[in-house]
């Protein structure tokens, strides 16, 4: 698995459980990684469903350690 496939795969599983319920109420509208040398760190940009605005909401998701990938 390549760095693409998993840091979709890590945000995915993150998404449907740990942010389950914030990510059900608004809408994302835009993921942003942060990359450093052993880290991918995304956040993510929220909308409201009802008016489609960007709020001032920001998930901040946990950091995926690219050591992790590459030793797979």
């Amino acid at each position: 698995m390549n760095i693409e496939e998993a840091s979709i795969e890590f945000l995915e599983k993150q998404i449907d459980s740990n942010f389950k319920t914030l990510c059900s109420d608004f809408m994302i509208e835009d993921v942003v990684w942060l990359e450093d040398e052993n880290e991918l760190r995304p956040y993510a940009l929220m909308s409201d469903y009802n008016t489609n605005k960007q709020i001032n909401l920001y998930i901040l998701f946990p950091p995926l350690n690219k050591n992790s990938i590459i030793n797979q």
